[in-house]
């Protein structure tokens, strides 16, 4: 319906001493803004005496004090003429409830009518037409969009910015396909107050030569421009500027390429520039135009690939070259899957709960938007839930016809980019699962260049790619929905139409009474795992133990029970589906559960087959915020493993890691590769590698091992500080080897520092992204950055850190499952846990710490190491023949870390 008439927008923003008005808040500045043919014709600003104090923490924020409001106008001196400006306005705001309803009750409590005026959310419109903004916060979204808002927290910036952003999402929503807002109109009515309303009719005055082009297919809307390769651009070409330990690399490698040696191990020390060394020998000594691939352990360090080593190696060739980044499934949206769920909804929107329709509209713009169709690029609040449980499991229902995306299956269109002078980039993980993959395009074939970064990773990821995990809750939750299907359904049959008359009761009951036998037996085994873990909350099992458990009996009886239920519904569900009208509306949700009993037995049977070269781990894990007992079977990592990966892989494999020097001097590459037959690269450090670097022990400290858990934080914390005192330093990187120490000590510092110090502490969390901290960490001028091993892997920060503070060696907790597992493996194959397994390993995280401390800039920066069995241990002799030959510890006191000059 189009607007008979101009509306007059009024986009206003309060700023008060708090978020309640009840509770005694007021307002301390009013911001509007009116717009009316998409232009701002007028504006109203005043300060406001709120006759009560102005907490300190709102002046930190807004930046208004006391002295701002000691002459300003009551509001009821200004009410009347703000009454008059707002009558016949729609009243925007960003979350707009908070200001119109605290404004509505300021009017109210001067004695004005209660205001009723329609209300658009620009939050709400931003989440669901900007889905892939990092923070929908007023400041952060403008950004995003391109909206100038240079004083954020003052009403009148504020309030200006929310129409610059309206207007703009207004700009967005009238160029979309016409298909594709037909596709969101039933879900408008969700969005708050009249959003849905005005998103309408601003449509419908929509210049239709202005509008996106898209391709429709089934319920979804596509941008006309396929998925693509990243294309590097041709650059000017420079000739080379090769170090020492370069040309060595290049050197050995086109040795490599010309003999007969299946694989080559080639390691430097970090920021040798091996990586770009690397490809540039696998790019010129190819026979053929086969394509290079690139396989890494993190998308983070891909990352770096992709965007410093190409970008390197198309200027040192002067060409253009072309980039993919594979990855599995579970990173890309299901099409099917999503699709199928917007059919259930079109026939069933009564029941589409208000979060599900912002989820749905939010991922149909998406869908139109992206090139990529990976999840990643989404809000992370649009990542989670039971909306992509759905979408998952709708994706694997049998028995549906296929459709056919033409060329916008954004998962398999990975493949599909072979360029001339392409380079595939994977992780390693999905490699090892998808290797099937990897041969039916030709990525096996003889002449096709491998290159294999963080390679002493493998056996370990090899083994996660084996792991079987199995929760109890999962299980309780799939029985309960089961239970509440059928009891529907037994409603559905007892009170259904006279043709239903005949339903099956007798196969209904035979399968409630094969649920009831499950329910029984999962309560028999979660009261033995309780027993088991009574004592310790996580624990190992050989394959011989599990096998010999007592539960072990329950656990096959549930595998049982299981799968006679399975076939019990199955068979129930072909009987019901002679009877329409019980059937077809809740086909789709009986036909997902037998999906999820389908994998269910299957897992069950996976978790019981255990072999020598597996254990059993069973702890206590945290699910839906209530406790809950996992069962993981797991596989010893041993490289042996790998020779299923060696056997497909074609010749001219290159393995990279700084660390092999670690597996030629402490354990044997064969045995931790896997492979046999190789030649070894390796490029000398220069000899003053290290040498801007200072090494400090804290005199008047005990080594960290010797404090309790709950005094190690507090140890940390004192160090960071006086460090932080030093006027020469300006960022620290602080290295953890434990999450638990870490967010004691991030927890720590934020009570401890000032305002100022605790702005620029930054944390490794599990729900930051590594590369979103890389980049924030490196632009910041002052930093404070906590991290764990994970984000050292590879990864070069040059971010110019000053003071690196090394917590402990990073050896792994003796007392962890994985742990007892090696320890176990290792009396089996009559090795030594330590020597053979803690101690390489440690060495590997370690040499992975020092990578990134040791610069090659010569610029210079300090380590303080709070663990002394660095230099007291008996092993302290095999850690230092992994450092320079100079670099000694020095003794100092604590508050000297203050002092500049050191």
């Amino acid at each position: 319906m189009r607007e008979t008439m101009t509306t007059r927008y009024a986009v206003v923003d309060l700023e008060t001493t708090g978020p309640k008005f009840r509770r005694g808040e007021r307002i301390i500045q009013i911001g509007a803004v009116f717009v009316e043919n998409d232009q701002i014709v007028d504006r109203y600003a005043t300060f406001v005496q709120p006759l009560i104090p102005i907490p300190k923490r709102i002046t930190q924020l807004t930046g208004i004090t006391q002295r701002d409001v000691a002459n300003a106008p009551l509001f009821e001196d200004i009410a009347s003429d703000l009454w008059q400006k707002l009558q016949g306005c729609t009243f925007v705001g960003h979350n707009v409830n908070f200001d119109f309803h605290f404004l509505r009750d300021t009017f109210l409590a001067v004695g004005y009518p209660k205001l009723n005026l329609p209300r658009i959310d620009t939050v709400e419109l931003a989440r669901v037409f900007v889905p892939t903004a990092e923070s929908y916060h007023l400041q952060d979204i403008c950004r995003e969009v391109g909206v100038d808002l240079t004083h954020a927290h003052t009403a009148n910036a504020d309030a200006e910015a929310t129409a610059e952003l309206m207007l703009t999402l207004k700009a967005r929503i009238q160029k979309l396909p016409a298909a594709l807002m037909h596709e969101m109109t039933p879900y408008l009515s969700f969005l708050l107050c009249e959003t849905g309303d005005y998103v309408t009719k601003w449509y419908a005055d929509r210049q239709e030569d202005g509008q996106y082009q898209g391709e429709t297919i089934a319920h979804l809307t596509f941008r006309q421009s396929r998925a693509k390769a990243s294309e590097v651009p041709q650059l000017l070409a420079k000739e080379p500027q090769w170090n020492e330990e370069q040309e060595t690399l290049i050197t050995q490698l086109a040795q490599f390429y010309m003999n007969d040696q299946p694989f080559a191990l080639v390691t430097a020390k970090a920021g040798a520039g091996k990586s770009l060394a690397t490809l540039y020998a696998a790019m010129t000594q190819r026979k053929s135009e086969q394509p290079i691939v690139i396989v890494a352990p993190t998308n983070l360090l891909l990352d770096q690939w992709q965007t410093q080593t190409v970008l390197a190696l198309a200027q040192t060739l002067g060409r253009s070259l072309s980039t993919t980044l594979l990855i599995s499934a579970s990173h890309f949206i299901s099409l099917d899957g999503f699709n199928r769920l917007l059919a259930i909804q079109e026939h069933d929107i009564a029941h589409v709960s208000k979060h599900e329709a912002l989820l749905t509209m939010a991922v149909l713009c998406w869908v139109f938007e992206t090139q990529t169709g990976r999840l990643e690029e989404l809000h992370r609040a649009l990542r989670v839930g039971k909306f992509w449980k759905k979408i998952r499991v709708l994706a694997e229902q049998p028995n549906l016809k296929p459709i056919d995306w033409r060329g916008h299956d954004f998962y398999r269109a990975q493949f599909d980019t072979h360029t001339q002078d392409m380079i595939y980039l994977t992780n390693a993980a999905f490699l090892v699962h998808h290797m099937s993959l990897f041969a039916d395009n030709g990525l096996f074939d003889r002449g096709v260049r491998w290159l294999i970064d963080e390679c002493h990773h493998l056996p370990k990821i090899y083994a996660e790619h084996q792991k079987r995990t199995w929760d109890i809750e999962s299980v309780s939750q799939l029985f309960h929905q089961t239970e509440d299907s059928l009891r529907r359904m037994g409603d559905a049959m007892l009170y259904g139409s006279e043709e239903d008359s005949a339903a099956p009761y007798d196969q209904f009951y035979e399968t409630g009474f094969a649920l009831e036998h499950l329910f029984d037996s999962l309560a028999y085994l979660t009261d033995d795992l309780s027993d088991v873990l009574a004592s310790e909350p996580e624990q190992f099992m050989s394959a011989e133990a599990f096998q010999q458990a007592p539960w072990h009996v329950a656990l096959s009886e549930l595998w049982v029970y299981g799968r006679n239920f399975r076939k019990a519904f199955e068979s129930l569900l072909s009987a019901l589906s002679e009877y329409q009208d019980l059937y077809t509306v809740r086909s789709v949700k009986w036909r997902r559960l037998l999906v999820e009993w389908q994998q269910f037995e299957d897992l069950m049977e996976q978790l019981l087959m255990v072999s020598p070269e597996q254990y059993i781990s069973i702890s206590k894990c945290a699910l839906s915020d209530e406790e809950a007992i996992r069962i993981e079977k797991c596989t010893y990592p041993d490289g042996q493993q790998l020779k299923e990966l060696w056997e497909h892989l074609p010749q001219k494999t290159v393995l990279i890691s700084q660390n092999l020097p670690i597996l030629a001097n402490e354990a044997s590459p064969s045995e931790w590769l896997g492979i046999s037959d190789y030649q070894y690269c390796e490029a000398e450090a220069p000899e003053n590698y290290g040498a801007s670097t200072t090494a400090y022990l804290l005199s008047d400290l005990l080594s960290i091992e010797k404090y309790s858990v709950e005094e190690r934080g507090e140890m940390i914390s004192r160090v960071v500080q006086q460090t932080l005192q030093n006027s020469r330093i300006h960022k620290i990187q602080v290295f953890f080897h434990s999450r638990a120490l870490l967010d004691q000590v991030a927890s720590l510092l934020k009570a401890q520092l000032d305002k100022n110090a605790q702005d620029v502490l930054m944390t490794q969390s599990e729900d930051r992204s590594l590369e979103q901290l890389r980049v924030q960490y490196k632009d910041a001028d002052r930093a404070i950055l906590l991290t764990l091993d994970s984000f050292q892997e590879g990864i070069h920060l040059d971010a110019g850190t000053d003071s690196y503070i090394m917590t402990r060696l990073p050896f792994a907790s003796p007392s962890a499952v994985d742990q007892q597992a090696l320890q176990y493996y290792a009396k089996q194959q009559g090795k030594n846990y330590f020597t053979d397994y803690a101690m390489p390993e440690m060495l590997m995280l370690f040499n992975q710490w020092l990578g990134r401390i040791f610069r090659r800039d010569q610029q210079p920066n300090q380590v303080i190491m709070l663990d002394k069995r660095i230099v007291s241990a008996q092993y302290a002799s095999q850690i230092q023949q992994y450092l320079p030959a100079d670099f000694k510890f020095e003794k100092i006191t604590l508050d000297e870390l203050k002092n500049p000059h050191l």
